[in-house]
């Protein structure tokens, strides 16, 4: 059996699931998931990116040192966003790292989670995208420093 979980807006314009299978499909209203990632092979630290759900977006932010590092340990670095939306996409980047991820979900209102967009929309405003693609874009925002 599948479990398939989709906002509002993507209920709405349909989903797809395989035939001959049972499916559950959860419509998912305004929420927050906290995605913790485990370490993985060569890292012994893990990773931390939010999932915001609204009616009609659901998108993953993931920040990170994903370029250029400096300072101890490599600690600091530039600071890449990548908003995500797909989450298949997302949790199989996560999978192929054969990192294991949980998901800790909360339900907000839909006020709160467009004020959580908005917060990084303000973030990305007036940056350069980096890339661009079907499943994220990814922003360089501002120097990471892992230890501050």
């Amino acid at each position: 059996m599948t479990d398939l979980s989709v906002p509002v807006a993507q209920a709405k314009r349909g989903v797809q699931i395989g035939t001959n299978q049972r499916t559950n499909i959860q419509i998912r209203m305004a929420s927050i998931e906290i995605l913790v990632g485990g370490p993985y092979s060569g890292h012994t630290y893990g990773h931390t990116a939010l999932r915001v759900t609204t009616s009609v977006d659901d998108r993953i932010y993931d920040y990170g040192r994903y370029r250029g590092t400096w300072g101890m340990g490599s600690s600091k670095g530039e600071g890449i966003l990548y908003i995500w939306e797909n989450f298949q996409a997302y949790i199989r980047k996560e999978i192929s790292y054969k990192r294991v991820t949980t998901g800790f979900l909360y339900e907000i209102t839909e006020k709160k989670a467009n004020e959580i967009n908005k917060y990084y929309n303000n973030k990305i405003e007036n940056k350069k995208e980096i890339t661009k693609n079907q499943y994220f874009e990814e922003f360089q925002i501002e120097d990471y420093d892992a230890i501050e």
